[in-house]
């Protein structure tokens, strides 16, 4: 299940969460245009070239796999101090969500994912946590500490929060919390 709650980030909190969107949204077009550059390297015909542009890349480099994509990262955060900013996860989740888009492509049939300008990603996904990060009337987020939440609805007893979306819609924050519980289900009853 998924609760939404209002959050209210102070100016620095505000500050990192809108340059961590930026950073993630970056991160989600360099791969994008890693992915594209590997396919239109293989659209060339064998007897011709392209006379308007050339990509040169090796016959045998391998698709910018999911996996190598985020096996890359720590070696560009080295190069790019600003993936470091970022929590780890919040920055791989953005490339995840790049790949899912891919798979939604050639499998169901959506359209080719999109270079995403400034303003179009507006979302953070925490995938996980050791403790309940709603701590009393605060969310307490890695690298950000505590947030204040209007905890409308408390969250049942019993239940464990999966993971925490931030969310951003015309300056206000959104935390959409995802919790779970493991239910016994009975077998159903054959007659």
């Amino acid at each position: 299940m998924n609760y939404r709650y209002r959050i209210y980030p102070n100016l620095t909190q505000t500050q990192s969460l809108l340059e961590w969107i930026d950073v993630c949204r970056v991160a989600y077009n360099y791969g994008l245009r890693e992915i594209k550059d590997w396919y239109n390297s293989r659209k060339c015909l064998v007897d011709r070239c392209s006379i308007s542009h050339e990509y040169i890349m090796a016959t045998d480099a391998p698709f910018p796999s999911e996996v190598l994509q985020l096996n890359a990262l720590p070696s560009a955060k080295k190069v790019f101090p600003r993936l470091g900013e970022v929590p780890s996860q919040v920055l791989q989740q953005s490339l995840k969500q790049l790949h899912r888009a891919c798979v939604g492509f050639q499998k169901v049939g959506h359209g080719f994912p999109r270079f995403k300008k400034f303003g179009q990603f507006k979302s953070l996904l925490f995938p996980q946590f050791k403790e309940n990060p709603v701590v009393g009337l605060n969310i307490k987020l890695p690298k950000l500490g505590l947030i204040p939440i209007n905890l409308h609805r408390p969250i049942p007893s019993g239940f464990v929060v999966k993971q925490v979306w931030i969310i951003n819609k015309a300056d206000i924050w959104y935390a959409s919390i995802n919790i779970q519980r493991d239910v016994s289900v009975p077998s159903p009853i054959t007659l």
